[in-house]
């Protein structure tokens, strides 16, 4: 499996994480709701933002981006070390470049 590329770290104040364990719910005609866990596992995800990050990292995201759309690769996280088999949620990457000396871009990773 391949590994997310080595680039500068996301802003801490910018990962954003999320848990996510789903449920079924069903309201009756009495108005009460049943619910009960969907699955037995949560899993984890991230938009991972940076605020300066410099053009080279930015063109090896962007390359591992079209290269692993739709796959899975490895991804460590930078405050806990600890390593997620994840996938791109969504179909693009968002930037702008505020200075000159980085851009500023977000893309979002979900746990398989």
């Amino acid at each position: 499996m391949t590994d997310f590329p080595t680039i500068q770290k996301p802003k801490y104040n910018g990962l954003e994480g999320r848990v996510i364990k789903k449920q079924v719910r069903n309201e009756t005609e009495a108005n009460y709701v049943i619910s009960r866990r969907r699955s037995l596992r949560s899993r984890g995800a991230w938009n991972l933002q940076w605020d300066s990050l410099p053009e080279i990292d930015y063109q090896t995201l962007i390359t591992f981006f079209e290269a692993n759309q739709g796959s899975n690769f490895n991804w460590i996280h930078p405050v806990t070390s600890v390593v997620y088999d994840v996938r791109f949620i969504g179909d693009e990457i968002t930037d702008n470049i505020p200075h000159f000396e980085g851009r500023s871009c977000q893309v979002s990773i979900d746990e398989v």
